[in-house]
């Protein structure tokens, strides 16, 4: 394992030498500097051509702002994450018992519970099938979208809802009666009325949902508000981009907007709050705290993307766990607070494991659908 890794290095510097590295290349090779696990191979690669690099400001110099740069790196609490497909391929072949827990990620499932007490599987509907429901019609489109709309019926039908609910490892997406576009991620929940025409569009929800409201008027011309109902909380929005986390194991419901504007509310108080493009709003007890963020990150798992953005490392592995199904128990505590980078959540969970293993703030031992994060490995 040590001489696959240690010739990975060397040709990781030779590459960026010759100024040829690509972006994941480069990625790796500032993070292996910065944990100082280049020192010695930059040494070998530079010794004897100060001469030739001085014009190019390396030599003896470049490996003093070098070693600078890794000091600096390494007085800060984020650690960055780096997945590269050339860097997996360098890794040595994994062993028998490794090969055990290539758990795959998660895939688009969800159930669709009606009204008269019939469930569906979304995932099982067939490209233009349609199924009727009283007033409602569900149908699947070639891109794999659950579209609902809604036929005119009897003003004395009675008013239904509907639930699609996904779980562990699972992800829909679904365009409502009203034309708005919302995606579940795992283990979550939206219920919805069979009409958006009385008494305005309201839905309610639990997990983590992202919402791409269409903006609705009703039949006087004024502009048809969209409620989500979460816990105690009430968003209010007209025609909006934001994403909702209210998992029950977070210690907040957090709201962000991404495009548009929300007005937050607590039920059976008086206090609103208004967010902008780029806010986080987090309730706490009855009360609101706005702050700035990163939104594209927050939401990069609509686009199949873990980024953590200078993310605690337990919320991060909690966002892993809900996504590829497993339980993950802390048989001791993460040697860092926060980390930063991305990862695709294409990838199989043992890819994600090695990966974040690198960090040097965690290592895993694997017994099933079970993650044990131990002590971290710092043979690297």
């Amino acid at each position: 394992m040590a001489s696959s890794e240690e010739s990975y290095k060397k040709i990781l510097v030779q590459r960026y030498k010759d100024g040829v590295a690509n972006d994941d290349e480069l990625s790796v090779f500032f993070f292996l500097l910065a944990e100082g696990q280049l020192d010695r191979d930059l040494e070998e690669s530079f010794s004897g051509e100060e001469g030739r690099w001085a014009d190019k400001g390396a030599g003896k110099g470049f490996l003093r702002s070098l070693n600078i740069y890794r000091l600096g790196i390494a007085a800060s609490v984020i650690f960055v994450l780096i997945i590269s497909g050339l860097w997996y391929y360098q890794l040595p072949p994994e062993s028998s018992q490794d090969k055990a827990y290539h758990i795959a990620p998660g895939g688009d499932y969800a159930t669709l519970s009606l009204s008269n007490g019939k469930t569906v599987r979304l995932s099982d509907l067939h490209s233009g099938e349609l199924i009727k429901q009283g007033n409602l019609r569900i149908r699947k489109t070639k891109a794999g979208e659950v579209v609902l709309s809604v036929r005119a019926g009897k003003a004395s039908e009675p008013l239904t809802y509907q639930c699609i609910t996904t779980p562990p490892g699972g992800k829909w997406k679904i365009v409502l009666p009203d034309g708005s576009r919302v995606t579940l991620n795992a283990a979550s929940s939206l219920s919805y009325p069979s009409s958006f025409e009385e008494g305005g569009r309201r839905v309610k929800m639990t997990g983590e949902v992202f919402f791409q409201i269409a903006k609705l008027n009703d039949k006087h011309g004024r502009r048809l508000p969209f409620i989500v109902e979460v816990g105690n909380e009430m968003i209010e929005v007209h025609g909006t981009t934001f994403n909702v986390n209210a998992y029950s194991d977070e210690e907040n419901i957090t709201t962000t907007l991404l495009e548009g504007s929300v007005s937050l509310s607590v039920k059976g108080s008086s206090e609103r709050l208004k967010l902008s493009p780029g806010q986080r709003a987090s309730l706490q007890g009855n009360h609101f705290i706005k702050e700035e963020v990163n939104a594209s990150a927050v939401s990069s798992w609509v686009d199949n993307e873990f980024v953590f953005d200078n993310q605690d490392i337990e919320t991060s592995l909690r966002q892993i766990g809900r996504w590829y199904n497993v339980n993950i128990i802390y048989d001791v505590a993460p040697e860092c607070y926060k980390i930063g980078g991305s990862l695709s959540r294409t990838n199989k969970l043992d890819d994600v494991l090695r990966a974040l293993s690198l960090t040097g703030c965690v290592a895993f031992k694997v017994e099933g659908r079970t993650i044990h994060v131990v002590a971290a490995n710092k043979e690297h």
